[in-house]
């Protein structure tokens, strides 16, 4: 899945400023590209889109730690979503996060990077052959009304708001409070009995754990 490298902009609607990892490589031609990163859940994939740019650093620095190096946080409007939508044929599902699985006894599940695996959100896009710029991608109010509710379960009360005061934090910001939040992952191999799920809030400088709404309807401890 390697594309040219992203130089346009892409204009979109969402709740949050999204932040995608990408890789940087050279082409035999001396041409450089940019690898975007996919996320698979289930039988489907799809391009990783995180809502926090610190989940995204604390993913790519996790990553890093188990071998899997060269990737960079880029604004979501710094990456061409057009041109790679249509690369992929004319549809494109965006996986997009919002938190990271956790066993019972409150262990990270490890994703196939050896990095925390994701929770994500699908959101789904196609565009016809004939669609050029100018084009808005709007992603849908309910993606950030359910994401709300997840972080209300677990999370500080003002956590929608750190992850927008995060968005806008420079880089060496950003690297800190992702490094404080790998220093404390336990990770261990995902497993079907993994229920619950975590957060990072930089305002108590910890993860915070819980189950998920269904774990919760259900009463299940």
């Amino acid at each position: 899945m390697l594309g040219e490298l992203m130089s346009d902009r892409t204009d979109y609607y969402a709740d949050f400023e999204l932040t995608t990892l990408v890789r940087r490589t050279e082409s035999v031609k001396g041409n450089e590209w940019c690898e975007p990163l996919w996320f698979r859940s289930g039988c489907e994939s799809g391009l990783a889109v995180f809502v926090s740019a610190l989940d995204a650093e604390i993913y790519r620095l996790a990553a890093a730690k188990q071998g899997h190096i060269g990737w960079e946080r880029l604004p979501l409007s710094n990456f061409d979503l057009l041109a790679h939508i249509k690369e992929m044929g004319g549809s494109l599902s965006c996986r997009i996060v919002f938190g990271f699985g956790a066993s019972l006894s409150r262990e990270h599940s490890a994703g196939t990077s050896g990095a925390p695996r994701p929770l994500l959100v699908p959101a789904l896009f196609e565009v016809g052959p004939a669609v050029d710029r100018p084009i808005s991608f709007q992603f849908e109010a309910w993606i950030f009304e359910f994401m709300r509710q997840q972080w209300s379960l677990i999370g500080p009360e003002d956590y929608p708001a750190q992850v927008e005061a995060m968005n806008t934090s420079c880089d060496s910001e950003l690297s800190q409070a992702a490094a404080q939040a790998i220093s404390s992952i336990v990770l261990h191999e995902a497993a079907d009995t993994d229920h619950d799920w975590c957060l990072f809030s930089p305002s108590t400088a910890s993860w915070h754990f819980g189950p998920t709404e269904l774990r919760q309807a259900q009463h299940i401890h």
